[in-house]
């Protein structure tokens, strides 16, 4: 119950009560715009306190003869009372009255109740009003009917929208709107108590209320309404959505029935049929038709209360799963395998799917009226009048399906893709934005645009809305990010899950209002009503730890505001953390205080001193550094809010890291002196001794090399047995008497046995040839091998080769059973695989695997393979006995991938620099 006035001196405050001389009991006060508390000391005395001295105003000017009643001060700080007879304002030295002159001339004011743009409510006569200017701008009809009478009030505070709130006894939380419309929320709308003690606004325009046993609660407009069970709809999951001539809301749910809602109330409608029907959708054309596809009933038109069938299930080939009524009058149709248009009543189908890839998932008219579709596997197609053309997205393998489609202003084409983000078609060239460029999600459903040319977006993460401008700058390259609004179940949607298969699952009203199906509802928004929050939230450090030990807060609950680095011109200074020598891991709590989304805050942390660029903080709302060495640093982060406004350039907390004496400069200064006279006695015997070593080492190397190459020459020798057959089969060619069948098989066996000993022996060479222990040796002469081997066969071969540069040798042993094992490799696919095509990968994985990938489109390997199957048993023994490992697989896309794998042996080093983990 005391009045405390506060000054900061550094980072303490310190409090002192204020004594109000001849304060009323339970008298009113409040401060005006100059820090000055004004008071009632009676109801023609007012008094005024400033810096510890009081002044005081008896009988003020201009409210002669009036008894004050209300005392208050606005946004602006101005100064308001209410007598009973007017309402007036203090103007420098005087109260001027301020009655509003579109009513009546004497007021007896019993309230006032400031709100946002400087308006006041003023209860007076009887009667709850808005006034601004000296005019009543609204009325509360609901405040005058059901609080007029009332007293005394728990509390009455105006909001920044020009509303009002208000609680009292058991009735719930009182809500006037800016028009006078009153609202009273209570326990059946999901508030835990309906005895609230008080309301407050905070700066991010939430409002927040109290209760008695129930806790703390925010209370904030909801942006989306839904249409769903609450209103009648007897369907949980959606499938579409679109809206009639009349305003009516139609609704194609998965259970069949088709919903008709209007003026908050849905009627269900049975879809007639002799079969079950399930998977309904229903879509409203320019001529007040409602049309009407469902599975197990085929394609039906309701006119004028009358529900007539067009095309069966047969006709459409499937069920409709897409339907886009055309400005020229026809009704284009999407089934699971063709795209049809009716024209008056008749269907005609123009395209149908070959394959499953080919399923149209997705259609729209361009605003040139155009006829596009999506299908399956990521491609455009457009309707040129006779046929659907295929236009070849950028990297389609990428993208997966094209989930939605919406004509972009430009006369261009928007494409939503199910993991590729989102497309912009425009004069023949694709842009592509993905959460790269700043997207919540690379899964884009649903796409719309509202009346200003703000784009709005179905994703996996919420409902997503781009303003144009932001989108147009950030094409021009005028900023880094793309500004998104992101919207999920704490603006009213009921799940952040969009309908997918079916179209259309979103729609634009004849007032602009935004339909989205969902999975359990319909969202419906008012675009106009979606505002940019302009206030980023506030970072704040909640620990700092040096080794695991918390160095800050010293004591609980302190929490440490980011600071810009300037004040106007003055340098702001932050809070300096000393930290002792040898604890070079850092770590900060840090925390952004947006009470609108706090889900969707996003950070940026930087050390500086040790890093220049921005982190991006993921998860957990921390960063952590890693021997960090001596010296000073200064940490920062900065935030964004749901809408991607980022906080400004932030200092949170300085940090010196102090060095141990050793890493001092003195200390340095003297060590290196004298390590420079020990350095100068040492210097010819160390320099000795290194070359001593090395001509061991290439003495040694050398003689290495000799026996390698002795080895090579043995080897050949060894071919004796291949050249004696040789000789034999010669004589067999001399001998006359010789079948002349003999002869000519014997002469054939020559040549291939020949052929076959050149390759044995330039394999056996390579393989001992010192020159050749090398990665990039290998690939070569496997490429090589591959090529050549396969030449004869009708086998495509595609190469990928890495050149490399690695300090990292291949042994004689090694590169042999490589060799032998990737040879075999290749033999197995020839004979077995019945491939057309066969891809040759070798490359570095990480800095010290090397992977040589094998991959077919054959016909894969047995679900069962044999026991006798002693190819891969001698294949995985290779690679075992060298220290690699064989695999083989059958990938979803078919054919065999065999992995070659060898670790090398890795560089030492002895530097540990400082890193960074998330």
């Amino acid at each position: 119950g005391k009045l405390l006035s506060g000054q900061k001196h550094g980072e303490q405050w310190n409090w002192e009560t204020v004594s109000l001389p001849g304060v009323m009991p339970q008298g009113q006060h409040c401060a005006d715009g100059e820090g000055r508390i004004w008071y009632l000391r009676g109801e023609q005395e007012i008094g005024i306190w400033s810096a510890g001295e009081t002044k005081t105003l008896a009988r003020p000017s201009g409210l002669e003869s009036q008894r004050i009643k209300i005392l208050t001060a606005d946004a602006q700080g101005h100064i308001w009372v209410g007598t009973d007879r007017a309402l007036a304002e203090w103007q420098s030295d005087h109260f001027a009255v301020m009655t509003p002159t579109n009513g009546e001339a004497g007021l007896r004011v019993k309230r006032i109740v400031p709100s946002g743009g400087g308006d006041l409510w003023v209860e007076a006569n009887g009667r709850m009003r808005r006034c601004a200017g000296r005019r009543w701008l609204a009325e509360s009809e609901g405040w005058n009917a059901e609080l007029g009478k009332l007293g005394t009030l728990r509390f009455l505070h105006g909001d920044a929208k020009g509303g009002l709130w208000s609680g009292v006894g058991d009735l719930g939380l009182i809500h006037v709107l800016e028009d006078g419309t009153f609202h009273r929320l209570t326990t059946k709308d999901g508030l835990p108590s309906n005895t609230i003690h008080f309301a407050f606004q905070d700066h991010d325009g939430n409002t927040w209320t109290g209760y008695e046993r129930g806790g703390l609660v925010q209370v904030r407009r909801r942006l989306f309404r839904a249409i769903g069970k609450g209103e009648g709809l007897n369907e949980n999951l959606i499938n579409t959505v679109s809206e009639d001539k009349q305003g009516a809301v139609w609704i194609g749910t998965h259970g069949g029935t088709v919903g008709r809602c209007e003026n908050g109330v849905c009627t269900n409608l049975m879809v007639p049929s002799a079969a079950h029907v399930q998977d309904s959708i229903a879509v409203a054309d320019a001529q007040g038709r409602v049309w009407i596809g469902a599975q197990g009933a085929g394609l039906l038109l309701r006119e004028a209360g009358e529900v007539r069938r067009i095309a069966t299930p047969t006709e459409l080939q499937g069920y409709a799963r897409l339907m886009v009524p055309a400005r020229d009058g026809r009704l284009w149709v999407g089934s699971v395998w063709s795209i049809a248009f009716v024209e008056g009543e008749k269907l005609t189908r123009v395209y149908e799917a070959l394959t499953t890839g080919d399923h149209p998932t997705a259609l729209a008219e361009a605003a040139d009226g155009t006829i596009w579709a999506g299908t399956l596997a990521g491609q455009l197609l457009r309707w040129d009048g006779r046929q659907f053309v295929p236009v070849e997205p950028p990297d389609r393998s990428s993208l997966g399906r094209i989930w939605a489609l919406w004509p972009a202003p430009d006369g261009g084409l928007w494409a939503g893709t199910a993991e590729g983000g989102l497309l912009h078609l425009r004069d023949g060239k694709f842009h592509r934005f993905t959460t790269k460029d700043g997207l919540p999600s690379d899964c884009i459903v649903q796409i719309l645009g509202d009346a200003q040319g703000n784009l709005w977006l179905g994703t996996r993460s919420g409902i997503v809305r781009i303003v144009d401008a932001a989108l147009t700058r950030f094409e021009r390259g005028e900023l880094g990010e793309l500004p998104v609004s992101v919207y999920g179940q704490t603006d009213g949607l009921l799940t952040i899950g969009s309908a997918i298969i079916f179209q259309p699952n979103c729609w634009r009203g004849r007032d602009g209002t935004l339909f989205f199906a969902m999975v359990n509802s319909v969202a419906a928004v008012n675009p106009e009503e979606a505002h940019v929050n302009p206030l980023p939230p506030t970072v704040v450090l909640e620990e700092f730890r040096a080794d695991e030990k918390r160095l800050w807060p010293a004591r609980a609950g302190a929490v440490l505001f980011a600071e810009r680095a300037t004040n106007g011109n003055q340098a702001v200074s932050i809070p300096t953390i000393k930290v002792r020598p040898g604890a070079g891991d850092l770590e900060f709590g840090y925390a952004g205080l947006s009470l609108r989304s706090p889900s969707r805050v996003r950070f940026k942390y930087r050390l500086e001193g040790l890093e220049t660029d921005w982190s991006e903080a993921r998860g957990e709302r921390r960063a952590f550094y890693r021997h960090v060495p001596p010296g000073d640093y200064v940490f920062r982060v900065i935030a964004c809010n749901s809408d991607c406004l980022w906080s400004d350039d932030g200092a949170l907390v300085a940090v010196t890291v102090e060095p141990h004496f050793y890493q001092t400069a003195w200390f340095q200064g003297g060590a290196g002196l004298l390590a420079a006279a020990g350095l100068t006695l040492a210097v010819v015997t160390t320099t000795r001794r290194r070359m001593h070593r090395r001509l061991e080492q290439l003495e040694r190397q050398r003689g290495l090399e000799r026996e390698r190459a002795r080895i090579a020459q043995d080897l050949h020798d060894d071919l004796g047995a291949g050249l004696t057959e040789i000789g034999l089969l010669g004589g067999l060619l001399q001998n006359p008497a010789a079948i002349p069948e003999r002869r000519h098989l014997a002469l054939e066996r020559i040549v291939q046995r020949c052929r076959d000993l050149v390759v044995a022996l330039d394999e056996i060479v390579w393989a001992v040839n010192p020159r050749n222990d090398s990665v990039n040796s290998l690939s070569g002469y496997l490429s090589q091998y591959a090529q050549s081997f396969l030449e004869p066969t009708s086998i495509g071969c595609r190469l990928e080769i890495q050149d490399v540069e690695t300090v990292h040798p291949l042994s004689s042993e090694q590169r042999h059973n490589l060799f032998l094992a990737f040879k075999e490799s290749l033999t197995n696919l020839v004979r077995h695989s019945g491939a057309t095509e066969v891809s040759i990968r070798i490359f570095i994985e990480g800095t010290d695997r090397l992977l040589i990938c094998i991959a077919d489109n054959g016909r894969g390997l047995p679900l069962e393979i044999s026991e006798g199957a002693d190819g891969l048993i001698n294949l995985r023994r290779r690679m075992t006995q060298i220290g690699g490992q064989f695999e083989i697989t059958n990938p979803q896309a078919g054919g065999v991938v065999v992995r070659l794998s060898l670790p090398l042996t890795a560089p030492e080093t002895n530097s540990h620099p400082a890193q960074k983990t998330k």
